[in-house]
């Protein structure tokens, strides 16, 4: 039976994180497009098997699937502009840091240009890109990302993972616990697949003795 065909992707934006998602995507057997100012950082995915745009309106163009990891939503937009005529009818995904007022300006640009928007942050080291235990945080239409792990399971995962790397580096994780026991009750009590505003409801409810 023939495996179906991977989405191809292209990953604007070649940092340690963007050549990590790159070369994820690669060993995954995704078609990858990669482009970044400095072409020679493309070398070493190319010698994996991705292809190198020599624009990034050419890399834009590959790719139903755009994923933008650069240091701000300003130089995302910065060297997204050549792209404009190109990135109509794509999903772009941004990996960067910055304020709400940012990512709403981000997702009004890359909407204004008929793209469907993600805006989200990798929660790891790039070594640990493409591990099963990897957090990534992302919103945007329900609608663009079909129906991935909700607001409430990434919650969890994240308070999980960051209360065991807490305890492990001996740190005190006081502050964190009560935070972590909430969001399981949410999820024990079947809100798991809501929005994370369902910890309202958990709150209205005492918590069960143990």
């Amino acid at each position: 039976m023939t495996e179906p065909a991977r989405t191809p992707v292209t990953v604007i934006g070649l940092g340690s994180m963007g050549r990590a998602l790159a070369e994820a995507y690669v060993r995954a057997g995704h078609p990858t497009t990669v482009w970044n100012r400095t072409p020679s950082k493309g070398a070493p995915l190319v010698a994996l098997g991705a292809r190198q745009a020599r624009t990034v309106d050419e890399a834009v163009a590959a790719s139903p699937l755009v994923i933008a990891c650069l240091t701000t939503f300003e130089s995302t937009v910065e060297a997204l502009v050549p792209a404009t005529a190109t990135i109509g009818g794509r999903t772009l995904v941004t990996l960067n840091s910055g304020s709400p007022a940012g990512a709403r300006a981000m997702a009004d640009w890359a909407l204004g240009h008929g793209a469907r928007y993600l805006g989200g942050a990798v929660k790891n080291v790039p070594s640990a890109v493409g591990a099963e235990d990897t957090l990534l945080y992302y919103g945007g239409d329900r609608g663009d990302y079909g129906d991935p792990a909700s607001s409430v399971d990434l919650f969890l995962a994240g308070a999980a993972h960051d209360m065991a790397f807490a305890e492990e580096a001996g740190l005190d994780v006081a502050w964190h616990r009560p935070f972590h026991d909430l969001l399981r009750r949410a999820v024990d009590a079947g809100h798991g697949g809501h929005s994370i505003s369902a910890l309202t409801e958990v709150l209205r409810s005492p918590a069960r003795p143990a």
